[in-house]
């Protein structure tokens, strides 16, 4: 929700959307009021939204580093081939798949390996943006619960909430 929010709300340098701590995060209405959220362990909406971001950052680690499984370089020097695996995980490549997944296979669109790879560089796999998808989405759950929204809403019925929200609150 803050993603479409902040692409709505924010600016843009160049041709790439520009995330400004003033236009976006500062207008962007939580659930709770600042300052009166409740914590974890009084709200189950708060331990959702915990629960999946744990998760989500266990996950991008994994990814991000994963394990040597035994390789080695040249008389126990660095590993290119390792070196070379983990200079293509980046965020930028892990979330170009996940955007590439969700325009396509999600929408119902045919998705096609050769594209996906060229904007992931090859850097990951379907089967691993498929669970870093069911990650968000558990995620994105927990924060519509925490609103009292139903998970059903669209886009442009989530940014319509918010505005509402953000300027009851101003």
């Amino acid at each position: 929700m803050h993603e479409l929010w902040s692409l709505r709300k924010g600016t843009s340098l160049e041709d790439r959307p520009r995330y400004t701590g003033t236009t976006t995060f500062e207008t962007f209405p939580f659930p709770w009021t600042p300052g009166e959220e409740p914590t974890e362990n009084e709200d189950e909406r708060v331990a959702g939204i915990a629960f999946w971001a744990r998760e989500l950052v266990k996950w991008r680690q994994a990814w991000l580093n994963p394990p040597r499984n035994g390789m080695k370089g040249e008389n126990g020097g660095v590993d290119t081939v390792y070196e070379k695996i983990l200079k293509k995980r980046t965020l930028t490549n892990l979330y170009n798949g996940l955007v590439y997944y969700r325009q396509t296979a999600v929408s119902g669109q045919l998705f096609n390996q050769t594209n996906f790879d060229k904007v992931t560089h090859t850097a990951v796999s379907r089967p691993d943006i498929m669970e870093l998808n069911d990650i968000h989405a558990g995620l994105d759950t927990a924060v519509l619960s925490a609103y009292n929204w139903p998970s059903t809403l669209n886009d442009e019925q989530i940014l319509e909430r918010l505005l509402r929200l953000n300027q009851e609150r101003a």
